[in-house]
């Protein structure tokens, strides 16, 4: 997959290549499958992107996090969500689009990684059983009180 350039969008000059990094898991073991720190034949000082890179985990914490402990509470994909404006203390989430469609089902809100029916699920379930469950997937997080831990 890192070796098709046609996997990737172009980057911002025609030397540049769009860069990524994996970890791929055994579900099983937990151990680790396969490792890709980055593409192309040179390297920044031997810089791996996918051991060394630091920076917020975005919408791929959003399963984890929210929707997985929400399924395990009794939530089915097809349950409705709200997504509509709303504020949760001086937080106000928003979608990506600006747009908001009301009520979707849960496997929509997944699908379009939409924040708000998430950060809503979140505060439904609450932020505590979240951490709980990352928890016992191996992530050791502080006690968060905002409901944007979710994106």
């Amino acid at each position: 997959m890192y070796e098709n350039s046609a996997n990737f969008p172009v980057g911002t000059s025609t030397e540049e290549l769009v860069q990524s990094g994996s970890v791929l898991l055994d579900p099983e073991t937990g151990g680790i499958k396969a490792l890709v720190g980055g593409r192309g034949e040179h390297q920044f000082m031997g810089y791996n992107r996918a051991t060394q890179l630091t920076r917020s985990p975005g919408s791929s914490i959003k399963p984890l996090v929210v929707y997985t402990p929400a399924v395990e509470e009794g939530y089915d994909i097809t349950d409705p969500l709200k997504d509509e404006k709303m504020s949760f203390g001086e937080y106000e989430p928003t979608n990506l689009s600006g747009q908001y469609k009301g009520e979707v089902p849960m496997y929509e809100a997944v699908m379009n990684s939409l924040n708000v029916p998430t950060v809503w699920l979140l505060n439904e379930i609450g932020i505590d059983r979240g951490l709980i469950h990352l928890s016992g997937l191996g992530f050791h997080m502080t006690r968060m009180t905002e409901t944007c831990l979710s994106l």
